[in-house]
């Protein structure tokens, strides 16, 4: 505390003691033939070189966008061309006007989502005209969040390769997926002789361990294909021969392709049945259902 005189007045200003900078020592220099010595002071640091600037990149341009994809097959021209129901058709051949007027009515149900019974003549085409319509209006829209999914029902995997078959006739490419189960499509020397529950488990058990060969080659070859073209479309048997042929398992590479299918064949039980539509592995919000051949709904649904 300052206690200065009785006059008061402001407190006395110390001199700071802020410590001297130190001076760089001198250099001593000694000439060796003449004996003399002298001072010479340090020499100034070199001037700093400015920083230089690095050049700026130039910015990536932006990735190209994926080219659109083609949903109708190039190596097939259609005989017919025409609109229905506000949606472009491409038929085969040119049609009756029965076919038209059963595409139209399918459409009809499919844009306002409702409910459709739709009968038709045997030998009327009744089959390539759904694949036909339900196509035409789904696979413009497959960039959608919610892409309508047909999915193609029949009683029999018969019936459904015959659908396969009328796919094949039309000029669309969607991708296809077919369920089935292990019963039908398991290609493992062992799994395969198995029946039911202990069928489902002994693949489960193998794949869990690692230890089935065809899955684990069907794993391998979709790594190195994932950007391969879709094939043709194949029914049940001609995906079992596929899968014998390149050593891989039937059952998931079917199972595999439902995530991105378009179209899915699948018989009556995948549908009607809740325990199998919840473990088949299809998305259902928003599908396009179609139940071929629907008089044998009513015996199937009695034993779902």
């Amino acid at each position: 505390m300052y206690g200065g005189s009785s006059g008061g007045g402001p407190p006395p200003q110390w001199p700071s003691r802020k410590p001297a900078a130190k001076k760089a020592p001198a250099l001593r220099i000694t000439n060796i033939s003449s004996g003399t010595t002298q001072l010479r002071g340090p020499l100034p640091p070199p001037p700093k070189k400015p920083a230089a600037k690095k050049p700026r990149r130039a910015a990536s341009p932006p990735p190209a966008p994926p080219p659109p994809r083609q949903i109708e097959n190039p190596h097939k021209i259609a005989k017919w061309t025409g609109t229905c129901e506000n949606t472009r058709i491409q038929f085969p051949f040119e049609p009756y006007a029965c076919q038209l007027d059963f595409m139209s009515k399918t459409l009809e149900a499919v844009a306002t989502k409702q409910t459709a019974l739709l009968e038709s003549p045997t030998g009327t085409g009744k089959t390539l005209c759904l694949l036909t319509a339900t196509l035409a209006y789904s696979l413009p829209r497959s960039s959608e969040l919610e892409k309508p999914t047909v999915v193609y029902a029949s009683r029999t995997h018969a019936q459904l390769s015959q659908a396969v078959k009328a796919l094949r006739a039309t000029v669309y490419q969607p991708k296809v997926a077919v369920v089935g189960s292990r019963e039908h499509l398991c290609g493992h020397p062992r799994v395969s002789k198995l029946r039911g529950t202990a069928q489902n488990r002994a693949c489960s058990a193998l794949c869990a361990r690692r230890a089935c060969h065809l899955r684990n080659e069907l794993d391998r070859q979709q790594k190195a294909s994932r950007n391969a073209p879709e094939g043709q479309a194949l029914d049940i048997e001609e995906l079992v021969a596929d899968g014998a042929r390149r050593g891989t398992c039937a059952y998931y590479g079917a199972r595999h392709s439902l995530k991105e299918a378009d179209l899915i064949f699948a018989p009556y039980n995948y549908v009607l049945d809740e325990r199998h539509r919840n473990t088949s592995g299809v998305n259902w919000r928003g599908s396009i259902i179609v139940l071929d051949e629907a008089h044998n709904v009513a015996s199937v649904a009695e034993d779902a």
